[in-house]
């Protein structure tokens, strides 16, 4: 009789937030969790993930070699919207697999627009005020 164990891969986040916020003019990162909920050691864990188009998501591991049973692993996602991407929300797909077991799951992903276009707003409503201020003061009640 041979005793071989269960399998069983969990795929999350520290926090277990399953939502984060990226700006669309950089890149975040997003720390992933692996835990092997099973028995028996699993070995060579490969992450990956589905994003939308033209998205960029790499991993600092890629690979995780061993884990032994009850044991957790942190993996770093760096990932980089799209340059056309607009604000609003997006799910990327995480997945944890192996010859033993896998899971997914689904971080929702908001973009935020850049803080230039701020700035620009306020500094083109500073400019009209001004230049009411001067036909004002220029042409009076006349």
């Amino acid at each position: 009789v041979e005793i071989v164990g269960s399998f069983s891969l969990e795929l999350g986040t520290p926090d277990q937030r399953l939502s984060t916020e990226v700006s669309s003019d950089g890149s975040s990162e997003i720390v992933l969790v692996v835990t092997n909920s099973g028995t028996a050691p699993i070995s060579n864990v490969e992450l990956s993930a589905t994003a939308p188009s033209n998205w960029e998501v790499s991993f600092a591991e890629q690979v995780v070699a061993q884990l032994a049973a009850g044991e957790s692993a942190n993996v770093t996602a760096t990932v980089t919207p799209s340059d056309q991407a607009i604000a609003g929300d997006y799910v990327i797909t995480f997945r944890a697999d192996s010859d033993e077991a896998n899971n997914t799951v689904d971080i929702r992903t908001t973009v935020n627009p850049s803080a230039i276009w701020g700035f620009v707003g306020i500094a083109l409503i500073a400019l009209t005020l001004v230049g009411l201020a001067w036909v004002f003061r220029r042409f009076g009640r006349r």
